[in-house]
């Protein structure tokens, strides 16, 4: 009997939620972060070489990046906005430091691979972008969000999305063209300049007022689905100044006052996070 197509993608997400479950599960009583579990059984079911499990990706691309999403909107929650001022230096050395090791470490690969020098250093320019979800992840799961370490190592996960942006900039600029064009560099550095730090400093300002008003006039449910839905958007708008939708979601996450809501949001969302 023909089975509908539908029908059998509940069936494979259905899966997935079981087993990342059980393979998160398992490496927290390993002692290691829960979502190295999930990745290994993701790629265990589907990934290349994998079982083959789970073959129709597109609903599941959906899934992963509104996961994603989530995951560093409840950090963002968890994340006190003006850290970013405290720790913005020492975060910008590091993710400077460590996106120039990543390229360098990809171009070295790529020569002794005997690639061109355009495919080795576009191969740097691709690694230097970190997993940010899935660190994320990691430092709120071991629940060091709130010291300074972990301050500085989210921050500087932010920042490495912008160079990362930046090195990708260059890089194709070079390829394409033979040289890249200062113009559009500046550009895309004002831009996401503006995004980042506008939305943190004008954010925390105004959006603490703006949401006591809110909360007079809406009730609990409505009010904390506002709230999400704000976090999407700021995702998507995100993607449209060319940076990614986490950081979005991320930055309106941090400006919500954590003690007056957003310890409330964060508790209703971490089933959701996790799952």
């Amino acid at each position: 009997m023909a089975t509908d197509p539908t029908i059998f993608i509940i069936f494979e997400v259905g899966l997935l939620i079981v087993l990342s479950s059980l393979g998160s599960e398992i490496f927290k009583k390993l002692r290691l972060p829960g979502v190295i579990g999930a990745i290994v059984v993701g790629l265990f079911i589907g990934g290349p070489g994998g079982l083959g499990i789970v073959t129709d990706l597109t609903v599941i691309n959906i899934l992963a990046v509104l996961g994603s999403i989530l995951i560093l909107f409840v950090t963002g929650l968890e994340f006190d906005a003006t850290a970013f001022w405290k720790v913005g230096k020492k975060a910008f050395f590091l993710t400077t430091f460590g996106v120039l090791l990543s390229v360098l470490f990809g171009y070295g690969i790529g020569i002794l691979l005997g690639w061109s020098w355009q495919e080795a250093i576009l191969l740097g320019a691709v690694l230097s972008p970190s997993g940010t979800s899935v660190i994320a992840a990691i430092i709120s799961s071991e629940k060091v969000i709130k010291t300074k370490i972990g301050s500085t190592l989210l921050t500087a996960v932010i920042l490495d999305d912008i160079e990362g942006i930046l090195i990708l900039t260059i890089v194709l600029g070079v390829i394409s063209e033979g040289a890249f064009s200062v113009t559009n560099l500046f550009r895309i550095g004002v831009i996401a300049f503006l995004f980042i730090f506008g939305s943190i400093f004008i954010g925390s300002k105004v959006f603490p007022t703006m949401l006591k008003r809110f909360e007079r006039v809406l009730s609990v449910e409505v009010f904390f689905a506002v709230l999400l839905g704000l976090g999407l958007i700021l995702a998507f708008i995100s993607t449209q100044v060319g940076l990614a939708a986490v950081t979005g979601a991320f930055i309106m996450g941090a400006i919500i006052p954590y003690e007056k809501f957003g310890e409330k949001l964060a508790n209703r969302l971490l089933m959701m996070k996790e799952i």
